[in-house]
């Protein structure tokens, strides 16, 4: 019993060494090893892996168990998924397969070894290949199954790592989760949530588990519900990320919380969309924020709208009250220049009254002074307030630049001379054409500029230049003196209003300063820009620029084209039999004078129809034909007269005078068999030149230069008129006798004119209004009539465009240019009736007894003195003789007087004591 039993306990110690040897042998190796005995029982059955400085783990181990339990085992619990599909060689089988497989092999008792690939995953998901070896024992024909495994404790190590990785990653994940701000989810595809990170409970006031089940639209109101859904629904749908889309939520407790909500898509292992990770963002003080900086903005927004509103009612009506102020000026100019003529006119008058007292003429001639002053500034404040009511307009008409400019600067050379100044003019030779613009304008600017330079010049000169400006189609003037100049803190404000260097230069020179600022304004209505530079003590430079360009288009002054290529001996000039067909008296006049003095036969036709009977008398070497004539148009006359030469041979030149000579007229004139075009107010210059250029070589007689005195003048010296250049018109005229006559006829026939122009606008008849504006702005031009003409030429401009508003305003400006020159022209009548009284026989004692009391008087300084013998003096001297000595008188130089008594005397033949 005893040896059965230590027989049994050595077999039982046996085994237990074999199974102990065993163990050490499986643990001794690198690889698992599974081992089967025939009857199916497991000897022994271990997965060992021996990882590098670690101690052995055993993932499992079964010992004496029956194969097919420990299948059942693996298909019944946990490792279900432990032994998945098996290639055996090209064939894909399942585990059930693979242990029929493995027991027929066992069972067959023949030598096989059969190489299986088997795909063992670990419950962590990581997936090992095994190969499996079957080798038949023939000697006790067991079956040993050994499944050996290459490289798993490489595998294990590496799952090792990864299971270490995972968990770090979750940990971080974790720790990431619960430190941020925002709620983490996620949810399926039906959009129900599955996973909500802790921070949901700050977010809303739910824990995860209260999230999970819910959708997100159960979280918001009703309204909010309907707004996200469709937006939601449609990334849904297509399965695709979506970021920052704002939804309002609903607190646990009730509170409105808004959410900027992003999400990606997930899908499973299969790529199977499985729904969304995201994450949602707690932005409500940000929209409270945003709001009320909406409500901010809204706010002001609305406080700017108010008050761009409250400005622009107030700019309106600024406006407005500054155009109600610049018609108020505009009309009280008016109103106070018409009374202002008045008062210079017979202060003028009164002034050359014999009576008056020293004191009383030295009174009136400060009372003169002051109201010419004051006519200035109004003039100036007339201009202003139609530049800043808009009224004034530029015009652009042709005109000849280097002539302008010699008549602007002519007009102020005395001025200059005056004060001992020379005043030059500089014009680049380029600029000896015609150009297009306003030249009344810029005559303005340019004598209110040279003015200004000639008051503050006190010696050298005043020198304007002009050449082309660096823009294009410019010109730049520069007008430079050496006065006073300008203080470098007050040049930028020269062109303000009543401004000038400082209030000393003001009480010293006098002037408002307005002048500048009128340049300034005209500046910018043409097109430029006005500047000046100065050093104190050394003088100034005023520069201006203005838009002019050159053109080929007859001016209003004459067709410059026309050169005479006729052989005319030096000193020797034509004289031709010249029809005039002229209906203005003043204009037949003048024209008549001034054609006979260069011996030219004139005979007169009143209208077309009498310069064409006229023609067909014959005898005629010329017509000077005007355009607007009753009866029968000069344009009219003209094509009769062409046509009557067609039948009968021969060509008579005609030339137009007309004051419009705009470029589609002249073209229209020349067309209808005209030679040449003369502008109205006639230059007689341009007009002589034109003459012997049109007339045919050979035709009139020769007559020398010397034997027409062109400059024959009587004895009658005109005074200065205003509103009238007085030397220009007897430069024109070359008769004053002639020339006074014109200026009474003048001012006898167009004293109402103002008046019927507004009657005729009025009524609507334009063109009785333009031929009325046409007649006066040639009659005016040729009598030297600046004002009147300046304002015709203006409304018949404005009438031709049918500019019926700018006609008003001008007609306003014409009624008191001819107010001025009315009034003005009125003391002719005064020389006229002087000059026409008979003179009595000479009495030589009784003028000598006169001559010696005026010497008397003049030693005096005594004006009362003098005054009783004057009526007397006249009736024994021409005014070619009295002018002078009156003339020194009104200037108080009694000295100068007495000299020319003293000649006149000496003429006289009457002899003074000594």
């Amino acid at each position: 019993m005893s040896s059965i039993l230590f027989i049994l306990f050595y077999h039982n110690v046996s085994i237990k060494q074999q199974q102990q040897k065993f163990h050490y042998h499986g643990q001794s190796v690198a690889n698992s090893l599974w081992d089967f005995n025939r009857v199916g029982a497991t000897e022994y059955l271990t997965v060992v892996c021996r990882l590098s400085n670690h101690s052995n783990l055993v993932i499992w181990e079964i010992t004496g168990k029956k194969f097919v339990s420990i299948q059942n085992r693996i298909d019944s619990n946990i490792f279900t998924r432990l032994i998945k599909p098996i290639r055996l060689e090209t064939d894909i089988v399942f585990h059930g397969k693979i242990i029929g497989k493995m027991t027929a092999a066992w069972h067959s008792k023949t030598v096989t070894v059969a190489a299986l690939t088997l795909i063992i995953t670990v419950l962590i998901g990581l997936s090992l290949w095994f190969f499996l070896h079957t080798i038949a024992n023939k000697r006790n024909l067991e079956v040993r199954v050994s499944a050996r495994t290459e490289e798993l404790h490489n595998k294990l190590t590496e799952l090792q790592l990864a299971e270490k990785a995972l968990r770090e990653s979750e940990e971080k994940y974790r720790s990431l989760v619960e430190s941020t701000s925002d709620w983490i989810w996620e949810m399926d595809k039906r959009g129900i949530y599955t996973y909500s990170s802790p921070k949901v409970v700050d977010l809303l006031g739910y824990k995860p588990e209260e999230i999970i089940g819910k959708t997100p639209f159960d979280l918001m109101p009703s309204e909010e519900t309907k707004r996200v859904s469709d937006i939601f629904y449609k990334f849904l749908s297509t399965q695709k990320p979506f970021d920052s889309i704002e939804n309002a939520n609903l607190h646990k407790n009730g509170s409105i919380v808004v959410m900027e909500t992003s999400g990606i898509p997930t899908f499973n292992a299969d790529g199977e969309f499985s729904g969304y990770r995201g994450i949602d963002r707690d932005i409500t003080e940000r929209k409270q924020a945003e709001e009320a900086l909406r409500k901010a903005h809204d706010e002001l927004e609305t406080r700017v709208e108010e008050r761009t509103a409250e400005l622009s009612i107030a700019k309106e009506q600024a406006e407005v009250a500054n155009l109600a102020k610049s018609e108020f000026l505009a009309n009280m100019s008016h109103e106070i220049r018409t009374p202002m003529n008045a008062v210079l006119g017979f202060l003028e008058l009164v002034l050359e009254a014999p009576s008056l007292t020293e004191l009383h003429r030295k009174h009136l001639a400060t009372a003169q002074i002051s109201a010419n002053s004051l006519l200035g500034l109004i003039n100036d404040i007339l201009d202003i307030s139609k530049l800043e009511s808009g009224k004034l307009s530029i015009e652009h008409r042709p005109f000849n630049l280097s002539r302008l400019m010699e008549d602007v600067l002519g007009t102020m050379d005395v001025t200059a001379r005056e004060k001992g100044l020379d005043l030059q003019l500089d014009v680049q030779p380029s600029l000896s054409g015609l150009f297009m613009g306003d030249p009344l304008r810029l005559k303005q600017i340019i004598i209110n500029l040279v003015g200004n330079a000639v008051k503050f010049t006190e010696k050298g000169r005043v020198l304007m230049r002009i050449m082309p400006a660096e823009e294009e189609d410019q010109l730049h003037f520069i007008i430079e003196d050496t006065g006073v100049g300008i203080p470098a803190d007050r040049i930028s404000q020269i062109f303000e209003p009543f401004t000038q260097a400082d209030t000393s230069t003001t009480r010293r020179f006098g002037g408002t300063g307005l002048g500048t600022t009128i340049s300034r304004e005209l500046v910018a209505l043409m097109g430029g820009r006005i500047w000046a530079e100065s050093e104190e003590g050394k003088g100034s430079a005023f520069h201006f620029t203005v838009t002019m360009l050159p053109t080929d288009q007859v001016p209003e002054e004459a067709d410059l084209s026309i050169v005479s290529s006729k052989a005319v001996l030096p000193g020797f000039r034509h004289g031709f039999r010249i029809l005039l067909a002229e209906d203005i008296q003043e204009n037949v006049d003048l024209a008549k004078i001034r054609l006979k003095q260069q011996d030219h036969e004139v005979t007169v036709a009143w209208n077309g129809l009498e310069a064409v009977e006229a023609f067909k008398r014959g005898g005629i070497d010329l017509i000077l034909m005007d355009i607007q004539m009753p009866e029968m148009s000069g344009m009219e006359a003209t094509e009769r007269i062409r046509t009557l030469e067609a039948d009968t041979g021969g060509h008579v030149p005609i030339v137009a005078m007309t004051a419009g000579v705009m470029r589609e007229e002249t073209e229209k004139y020349l067309e209808m068999g005209m030679d040449a075009i003369v502008a109205k107010p006639v230059d007689f210059a341009i007009l002589f030149r034109t003459i012997e250029a049109v007339v045919p070589e050979g035709v009139g007689e020769a007559v020398l230069e010397d034997a027409v005195d062109v400059c024959a003048t009587s004895g009658l010296e005109l005074p200065p008129l205003d509103g009238v250049d007085i030397k220009k018109g007897i430069r024109t005229w070359h008769n004053p006798e002639a020339y006074a006559k014109a200026l009474l006829r003048f001012s006898n026939d167009y004293a109402n004119t103002a008046a019927d122009l507004t009657l005729l606008i009025d009524e609507g008849d334009i063109d009785s209004a333009y031929r009325i504006a046409h007649t006066l702005k040639g009659v005016a031009g040729n009598l030297s009539v600046t004002e009147v003409a300046d304002a015709a030429i203006h409304i018949d401009a404005a009438l031709r465009e049918k500019r019926i508003d700018d006609v008003k305003e001008q007609i306003s400006t014409l009624a008191a240019a001819l107010d001025t020159a009315i009034v003005s022209i009125g003391r002719l009548e005064m020389v006229q009736d002087d000059e026409e009284m008979p003179k009595k026989e000479m009495d030589v004692a009784h003028l000598k007894e006169l001559f010696v009391k005026m010497m008397a008087a003049f030693d005096e300084y005594s004006p009362n003195a003098l005054e009783p013998f004057l009526p007397e003096l006249k009736a024994y001297l021409s005014q070619d003789q009295l002018s002078p000595i009156v003339n020194h008188m009104e200037r108080f130089d009694f000295d100068g007087a007495k000299q020319e008594m003293v000649k006149i005397a000496k003429m006289l033949k009457v002899e003074l004591d000594k």
